[in-house]
């Protein structure tokens, strides 16, 4: 969803619509994160057979403890049809989801379409693609309060964060963490009856246009133009306080070099993901090489362009925040921009009938900025103060309240990057090997294949940083990986 900004972010579409899930391991063609290999989703494609489809499915969650509104209910629906006519296909796909959440206050819920145009002439095909994704939840960012660190080393934080568990436990009436699970088990309202107003709002939309063209058996032109939006906005309740229960309407107010925000507030979150890109790859299949070998020839070029818009704002005291809203009290507001090339060459040798060697190399050359207009700590590293009395000046009538440091300065950095990433793999026919030819009237050779084959390789791999923070390194460390895999893989025989 953001390659070069947030790689953390990501969809994945239902497997009701897909025809294969790929994990490619060691090629130059995928990247960046490209460390450990990459995970390619293949959608229904518009060609294949004419069908339509139709399936369901439900269930209920068994809640045991108390429970809130909670009819436990789980189902999943789905629908498809593709159709052929000619030199035209199409396909047309929707998928559902209504389900309990692991708290009582949650509900998930999604919406998922998705639809295909295809064309194929003698020389060329073209098809047309776009999804839209959306989610609507009632979620819980902060689900994993109360959790225990089992880590015997502590980082730079860690303790007063410890203190701070600690104390919520006392508040509550457990020694532990472990002990207030055992006892809420999945009711959230319980002790934070205001996390019944949080929310997961999410868009996604994708768009896709792929045109190829045969300029004869062995050589292929691939030219690619796309783009997505992205949003994600959640909004929830600060520092388990409920705002339905807020008799006052004060508002976040900027003290100095600080924020002063009242209890009985909502925070809210917006990030909006947007890209478009382009890319250009050719194929040159049965090329001469040295000693009387031949080879295939793969490059191509891409450029993409992303921008990523990331703020967190508190809204009054009392209000309640909702899907759309974006007024209020600002303590983080980032946008960052990136511009990427990438190129990348690789050539598939066959040096014997079963032992294929495959180099190559990646090129990725980049260039990140952000214009930082409001900066903070996370909101819950803030100081809360049972009584808002600051420097001598009393705030919102001495009610609680959290105070934190923000830079309101403002300004902009940049930074550009190269990376030249080379490969090589390698597969080896070793046992089963069996010939299969392509017909009595095929001008093209018979085939070799093998019933255990081994592949292995090296490519060196770059997985970009998450960009989410202000106080993120900038420009961060480049993420650089030496990978190696070997694998045996084994066809099943036929009868």
């Amino acid at each position: 969803m953001s390659l070069w900004t947030d790689p953390s972010t990501h969809y994945v579409p239902p497997p009701e619509r897909l025809e294969a899930v790929e994990v490619v391991r060691g090629s130059v063609i995928y990247g960046p994160n490209n460390n450990f290999g990459a995970i390619n989703f293949r959608n229904f494609q518009p060609f294949g057979p004419n069908e339509t489809v139709v399936s369901g499915e439900g269930g209920v969650v068994s809640t045991d403890g108390p429970s809130f509104g909670d009819d436990g209910s789980a189902a999943k629906w789905h629908v498809h049809n593709r159709l052929t006519s000619g030199n035209w296909g199409t396909v047309v796909s929707y998928t559902g989801a209504n389900a309990q959440g692991a708290w009582d206050t949650e509900r998930l819920r999604y919406n998922d379409f998705y639809a295909a145009l295809g064309w194929k002439g003698v020389k060329s095909d073209f098809t047309a693609s776009a999804v839209y994704f959306r989610q609507r939840d009632n979620y819980d960012e902060a689900n994993l309060e109360l959790e225990d660190d089992d880590d015997d080393e502590e980082e730079e934080g860690d303790l007063a964060e410890d203190e701070e568990l600690e104390e919520e436990e006392e508040e509550l009436g457990f020694a532990n963490a472990e002990e207030a699970f055992n006892f809420f088990k999945h009711c959230k309202s319980c002790f934070n009856p205001g996390s019944i107003y949080n929310t997961y709002n999410a868009d996604v939309v994708l768009l896709q246009g792929v045109y190829n063209y045969y300029f004869d058996a062995d050589t292929t032109l691939n030219y690619r133009i796309y783009g997505q939006h992205h949003r994600r906005d959640r909004y929830q309740n600060f520092e388990g306080a409920n705002p339905a229960n807020a008799e006052d309407d004060f508002s976040a107010l900027f003290v100095g070099d600080d924020v002063v925000i009242p209890e009985g507030v909502m925070l809210g979150r917006l990030r909006t993901y947007n890209f478009v890109g382009t890319a250009l790859q050719t194929e040159f299949a049965n090329r001469p090489f040295f000693f009387g070998l031949t080879q295939d020839i793969q490059a191509g070029v891409r450029y993409e362009h992303h921008k990523f818009f990331n703020a967190n704002f508190f809204g009054e005291q009392g209000e309640i925040l909702e899907d759309g809203d974006d007024q209020g009290t600002y303590v983080f507001n980032v946008d960052t921009k990136a511009d990427a090339w990438s190129f990348f060459l690789q050539s598939s040798i066959p040096v014997t009938e079963a032992l294929s060697i495959v180099p190559g190399a990646r090129i990725d050359h980049y260039r990140i900025s952000r214009d930082v207009l409001v900066s903070s700590e996370e909101e819950g590293e803030g100081e809360e103060l049972e009584e808002c009395v600051i420097d001598g000046r009393e705030f919102f009538e001495g009610e609680e309240c959290v105070e934190f440091e923000v830079d309101r300065g403002g300004f902009s950095e940049s930074f550009t990057e190269t990376h030249v990433l080379p490969g090589i793999g390698f597969s080896w026919g070793l046992f089963g090997k069996q010939t299969v030819s392509a017909g009595s009237k095929s001008l093209e050779p018979a085939k070799t294949s093998y019933h255990t084959t081994m592949y292995g390789g090296y490519n060196r791999g770059l997985t970009m940083n998450v960009l989410r923070e202000s106080n993120v390194r900038f420009p961060p460390p480049s993420e650089l990986g030496d990978n190696y895999q070997s694998a045996f893989a084994r066809q099943g025989s036929k009868a």
